[in-house]
Protein backbone atom coordinates (compact mmCIF):
# COMPACT_ATOMS: atom_id res chain seq x y z
CA UNK A 1 0.00 0.00 0.00
CA UNK A 2 1.14 3.56 -0.69
CA UNK A 3 0.31 6.75 1.17
CA UNK A 4 0.17 10.11 -0.63
CA UNK A 5 0.20 13.47 1.13
CA UNK A 6 -1.86 16.47 0.06
CA UNK A 7 1.23 17.88 -1.64
CA UNK A 8 1.84 14.62 -3.49
CA UNK A 9 -1.77 14.47 -4.65
CA UNK A 10 -1.56 18.02 -5.95
CA UNK A 11 1.53 17.00 -7.94
CA UNK A 12 -0.30 14.17 -9.73
CA UNK A 13 -0.97 14.56 -13.44
CA UNK A 14 -4.24 16.49 -13.83
CA UNK A 15 -5.97 13.79 -15.88
CA UNK A 16 -4.80 11.03 -13.51
CA UNK A 17 -6.05 12.97 -10.49
CA UNK A 18 -9.43 13.63 -12.08
CA UNK A 19 -9.87 9.98 -13.08
CA UNK A 20 -8.83 8.72 -9.65
CA UNK A 21 -11.18 10.87 -7.60
CA UNK A 22 -14.08 10.41 -9.99
CA UNK A 23 -13.74 6.64 -9.59
CA UNK A 24 -12.39 6.29 -6.03
CA UNK A 25 -15.72 5.86 -4.23
CA UNK A 26 -17.03 3.25 -6.65
CA UNK A 27 -20.02 2.86 -8.92
CA UNK A 28 -22.90 5.32 -8.94
CA UNK A 29 -26.21 5.47 -10.80
CA UNK A 30 -26.11 6.59 -14.42
CA UNK A 31 -29.08 8.95 -14.78
CA UNK A 32 -30.32 10.67 -17.92
CA UNK A 33 -31.64 14.13 -17.05
CA UNK A 34 -34.23 15.44 -19.50
CA UNK A 35 -34.97 19.15 -19.87
CA UNK A 36 -36.25 21.56 -22.49
CA UNK A 37 -35.60 25.21 -23.23
CA UNK A 38 -38.14 27.99 -23.68
CA UNK A 39 -38.22 27.26 -27.41
CA UNK A 40 -39.35 23.70 -26.64
CA UNK A 41 -36.12 22.00 -27.74
CA UNK A 42 -35.43 18.88 -25.68
CA UNK A 43 -32.12 18.27 -23.94
CA UNK A 44 -30.74 14.97 -22.62
CA UNK A 45 -27.58 14.69 -20.52
CA UNK A 46 -26.05 11.80 -18.61
CA UNK A 47 -25.12 12.46 -14.97
CA UNK A 48 -23.32 10.36 -12.35
CA UNK A 49 -23.77 12.81 -9.47
CA UNK A 50 -27.43 12.21 -8.57
CA UNK A 51 -28.13 11.49 -4.90
CA UNK A 52 -31.14 11.00 -2.62
CA UNK A 53 -31.86 13.54 0.12
CA UNK A 54 -35.17 12.43 1.59
CA UNK A 55 -38.47 10.68 0.90
CA UNK A 56 -41.06 12.90 2.65
CA UNK A 57 -41.09 14.84 0.44
CA UNK A 58 -38.94 12.94 -2.10
CA UNK A 59 -35.93 15.15 -2.88
CA UNK A 60 -32.89 14.47 -5.04
CA UNK A 61 -29.81 16.52 -5.77
CA UNK A 62 -27.19 16.54 -8.49
CA UNK A 63 -23.96 18.44 -9.03
CA UNK A 64 -23.23 21.03 -11.73
CA UNK A 65 -19.61 21.82 -12.56
CA UNK A 66 -18.22 25.37 -12.87
CA UNK A 67 -19.06 27.10 -16.13
CA UNK A 68 -22.05 24.88 -16.95
CA UNK A 69 -24.68 27.59 -16.98
CA UNK A 70 -25.86 28.46 -20.51
CA UNK A 71 -27.52 26.24 -23.08
CA UNK A 72 -27.45 23.09 -21.00
CA UNK A 73 -29.30 21.14 -18.33
CA UNK A 74 -28.95 23.67 -15.52
CA UNK A 75 -29.84 26.62 -17.75
CA UNK A 76 -33.00 24.87 -18.95
CA UNK A 77 -34.05 23.99 -15.40
CA UNK A 78 -33.64 27.63 -14.41
CA UNK A 79 -35.87 28.65 -17.33
CA UNK A 80 -38.68 26.11 -16.97
CA UNK A 81 -38.54 24.90 -13.36
CA UNK A 82 -38.91 21.18 -14.10
CA UNK A 83 -36.95 18.20 -15.43
CA UNK A 84 -36.90 14.40 -15.50
CA UNK A 85 -34.66 11.61 -14.26
CA UNK A 86 -34.55 8.40 -16.32
CA UNK A 87 -32.73 5.28 -15.16
CA UNK A 88 -30.60 4.12 -18.09
CA UNK A 89 -30.80 0.50 -19.28
CA UNK A 90 -27.34 -1.01 -19.76
CA UNK A 91 -28.16 -1.81 -23.38
CA UNK A 92 -28.37 1.93 -24.16
CA UNK A 93 -25.18 3.08 -22.49
CA UNK A 94 -23.27 3.89 -25.69
CA UNK A 95 -26.01 6.22 -26.90
CA UNK A 96 -26.54 7.67 -23.42
CA UNK A 97 -22.82 8.36 -23.01
CA UNK A 98 -22.88 10.40 -26.22
CA UNK A 99 -25.22 12.93 -24.55
CA UNK A 100 -22.15 14.18 -22.64
CA UNK A 101 -20.97 15.79 -25.89
CA UNK A 102 -21.33 19.57 -26.18
CA UNK A 103 -24.30 19.94 -28.48
CA UNK A 104 -25.74 23.38 -29.13
CA UNK A 105 -29.00 24.54 -27.50
CA UNK A 106 -30.70 24.17 -30.90
CA UNK A 107 -29.89 20.45 -31.07
CA UNK A 108 -32.10 17.80 -29.49
CA UNK A 109 -29.76 15.25 -27.85
CA UNK A 110 -32.42 12.55 -28.00
CA UNK A 111 -32.45 12.87 -31.78
CA UNK A 112 -28.69 13.35 -32.11
CA UNK A 113 -27.95 10.20 -30.12
CA UNK A 114 -30.93 8.13 -31.37
CA UNK A 115 -32.42 7.72 -27.90
CA UNK A 116 -36.19 7.30 -27.93
CA UNK A 117 -37.87 10.30 -26.30
CA UNK A 118 -41.33 10.53 -24.80
CA UNK A 119 -43.24 13.29 -23.09
CA UNK A 120 -43.65 12.70 -19.36
CA UNK A 121 -45.83 15.26 -17.66
CA UNK A 122 -44.74 17.91 -20.16
CA UNK A 123 -41.00 17.18 -20.13
CA UNK A 124 -38.75 14.89 -22.18
CA UNK A 125 -37.66 11.51 -20.81
CA UNK A 126 -36.19 8.22 -22.01
CA UNK A 127 -38.98 6.06 -23.40
CA UNK A 128 -37.44 2.71 -22.48
CA UNK A 129 -36.38 3.62 -18.91
CA UNK A 130 -37.87 1.29 -16.25
CA UNK A 131 -38.12 4.20 -13.81
CA UNK A 132 -38.80 7.83 -14.75
CA UNK A 133 -39.34 10.71 -12.35
CA UNK A 134 -40.45 14.28 -12.93
CA UNK A 135 -38.97 16.82 -10.55
CA UNK A 136 -39.73 20.43 -9.81
CA UNK A 137 -36.75 22.65 -9.08
CA UNK A 138 -36.35 23.73 -5.45
CA UNK A 139 -33.05 25.56 -5.03
CA UNK A 140 -29.36 25.72 -5.91
CA UNK A 141 -26.70 25.40 -3.24
CA UNK A 142 -23.42 27.06 -4.31
CA UNK A 143 -20.23 25.33 -3.17
CA UNK A 144 -17.86 28.25 -2.78
CA UNK A 145 -14.74 26.13 -2.26
CA UNK A 146 -14.66 24.88 -5.88
CA UNK A 147 -17.44 26.87 -7.61
CA UNK A 148 -19.66 23.84 -8.20
CA UNK A 149 -23.42 23.88 -7.55
CA UNK A 150 -25.83 21.37 -6.06
CA UNK A 151 -29.28 21.47 -7.66
CA UNK A 152 -32.19 20.23 -5.55
CA UNK A 153 -35.55 19.07 -6.87
CA UNK A 154 -38.71 17.46 -5.54
CA UNK A 155 -40.25 14.44 -7.27
CA UNK A 156 -43.82 15.22 -8.34
CA UNK A 157 -44.58 12.24 -10.61
CA UNK A 158 -43.17 8.73 -11.18
CA UNK A 159 -43.57 6.20 -13.98
CA UNK A 160 -42.38 2.66 -13.22
CA UNK A 161 -42.29 -0.78 -14.75
CA UNK A 162 -44.07 -2.89 -12.07
CA UNK A 163 -41.79 -5.84 -12.83
CA UNK A 164 -38.76 -4.07 -11.33
CA UNK A 165 -40.41 -2.83 -8.11
CA UNK A 166 -40.81 -5.19 -5.17
CA UNK A 167 -43.85 -5.29 -2.90
CA UNK A 168 -42.05 -3.20 -0.25
CA UNK A 169 -41.01 -0.53 -2.77
CA UNK A 170 -37.40 -1.61 -3.37
CA UNK A 171 -36.28 -1.21 -6.98
CA UNK A 172 -34.56 -4.31 -8.39
CA UNK A 173 -31.77 -2.83 -10.47
CA UNK A 174 -30.51 -6.24 -11.56
CA UNK A 175 -33.87 -7.26 -13.04
CA UNK A 176 -34.15 -3.83 -14.64
CA UNK A 177 -30.65 -4.25 -16.14
CA UNK A 178 -29.74 -0.71 -15.09
CA UNK A 179 -26.31 0.74 -15.86
CA UNK A 180 -23.98 2.11 -13.19
CA UNK A 181 -20.91 4.28 -13.78
CA UNK A 182 -17.57 5.03 -12.22
CA UNK A 183 -15.34 7.88 -13.31
CA UNK A 184 -16.40 9.67 -16.45
CA UNK A 185 -16.54 6.78 -18.88
CA UNK A 186 -16.64 3.29 -17.30
CA UNK A 187 -19.97 1.51 -17.00
CA UNK A 188 -21.14 -1.55 -15.08
CA UNK A 189 -24.09 -3.87 -14.85
CA UNK A 190 -25.59 -4.28 -11.39
CA UNK A 191 -25.66 -7.66 -9.61
CA UNK A 192 -27.45 -8.29 -6.33
CA UNK A 193 -25.26 -9.77 -3.58
CA UNK A 194 -27.42 -9.69 -0.46
CA UNK A 195 -30.25 -7.90 1.27
CA UNK A 196 -29.70 -7.34 4.97
CA UNK A 197 -32.20 -6.94 7.80
CA UNK A 198 -32.36 -3.68 9.76
CA UNK A 199 -29.23 -3.53 11.91
CA UNK A 200 -29.73 -3.68 15.69
CA UNK A 201 -26.94 -3.70 18.30
CA UNK A 202 -28.35 -6.73 20.13
CA UNK A 203 -28.65 -8.90 16.98
CA UNK A 204 -26.06 -10.29 14.55
CA UNK A 205 -26.16 -9.40 10.83
CA UNK A 206 -29.07 -11.19 9.13
CA UNK A 207 -29.78 -11.73 5.47
CA UNK A 208 -33.37 -11.43 4.29
CA UNK A 209 -34.92 -12.63 1.01
CA UNK A 210 -34.74 -10.43 -2.03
Amino acid sequence: MQVFSKEAIEAWDKEFRANFFHAAIGVKPAILIGTKNLEGVSNAAIFSSVFHLGSTPPIFGFMVRPGESVGNTYHNIQQTGSYTFSLIPAALIEKAHQTAARYTPEQNEFLETQLEEFDFEGFPALATAPVVMKLNYLETLPITHNQTKIVLGEVVAVQINPEVVQADGMVDHQTAAIAAVTGLDTYYKVEKLARMAYAKPQLPPRKIPF
